[in-house]
């Protein structure tokens, strides 16, 4: 794809994303408004690395159920366990040992990631723990989501030749 395939895709994700994540969070936790945004900015730019949609949709199933798996774990961990660095990394050890027990080893990264922003937001903020993992999902949901729809307008355009 050319550069202007890749600019548009980012412009589109970049504003979708964060538009729906911070106003999303806005509403239930305004304090992480703008770490909504940002994580659903996160999530579309994840997506962002398929330039074809053979791998688009495998990607956003990756994203969305790595997601996932990290927000269980970390609300768990935040309703039960105090944050140190000691708790921190036995979660992540956790999170890994679990997806390679159940073969999910595409969703490890994803999942570890997911678990270092939801516990250090909740540690930061006092942020409820449920909710949290809760935004933190449906944000990274709707930036999968923004990238999938970014990235369908432009593979119309390249159809539809008004981008190569």
């Amino acid at each position: 794809m050319n550069n202007l395939f890749i600019l548009i895709r980012y412009t589109l994700t970049v504003f979708l994303a964060y538009s729906a994540g911070f106003y999303f969070s806005d509403f239930f936790m305004p304090e992480t408004a703008m770490i909504g945004g940002l994580w659903a900015v996160i999530s579309g730019f994840i997506l962002d690395e398929d330039l074809n949609k053979a791998t688009l949709f495998n990607t956003a199933k990756n994203r969305i159920v790595g997601t996932g798996i990290g927000s269980v774990l970390s609300a768990v961990y935040l309703l039960y366990i105090p944050f140190n660095v000691l708790t921190f990394t036995v979660l992540i050890m956790v999170c890994s040992f679990v997806c390679l027990l159940f073969s999910y080893n595409q969703y490890i990264k994803l999942a570890n990631i997911t678990i270092a922003v939801i516990v250090i937001v909740s540690t930061v903020t006092d942020a409820n723990p449920i909710m949290n993992s809760f935004l933190r999902f449906i944000e990274s949901t709707t930036g999968v989501l923004s990238g999938i729809i970014a990235s369908l307008i432009c593979f119309y355009l390249v159809k539809i030749k008004l981008i190569r």
